[in-house]
């Protein structure tokens, strides 16, 4: 299946398959409203989100409607009981597979660092956290 709406952002080719359509409920005005597809590139096996969204309309999500900095209404801080045990459950199942705690780990969509803080109490120091919004950057950098 060849995608259009975006090129490979590894290796720009448009050579993709189709692994499953995303589609989920989002407030009116939300930018990935209708879902996406996840797709697979055919050259470099990377697997991506090819969507009509532009960069300028994710900056502008990002930058002012994202929910992610919020301690009352997010996820992946670890602010209430079960977002912590989340956090904790999956940062333990890592450690149990990997017993190099120097593994390089990068978390793309961070957000405010909750699992970054939980891999760092399992031990792992090589850890890097990645994320769209700048003041989820920020508070993640504190």
């Amino acid at each position: 299946m060849n995608h259009t709406n975006r090129s490979c952002p590894t290796c720009h080719s448009n050579n993709s398959n189709l692994i499953k359509k995303i589609n989920f409920s989002l407030f009116e005005g939300h930018p990935m409203q209708g879902g996406y597809d996840l797709v697979q590139c055919q050259d470099c096996s990377f697997i991506y989100a090819d969507t009509k969204v532009t960069q300028a309309e994710l900056d502008d999500y990002y930058s002012n409607l994202s929910k992610y900095e919020s301690k009352e209404i997010s996820t992946g801080g670890g602010y209430n009981e079960y977002d912590r045990n989340r956090l904790v459950d999956t940062a333990q199942y890592i450690s149990s597979r990997f017993n190099n705690k120097e593994l390089a780990i990068a978390d793309v969509g961070c957000a405010i660092g909750g699992l970054l803080e939980q891999l760092r109490n399992e031990g792992f120091n090589n850890i890097t956290g990645i994320d769209p919004s700048i003041s989820c950057v920020n508070i993640t950098k504190n």
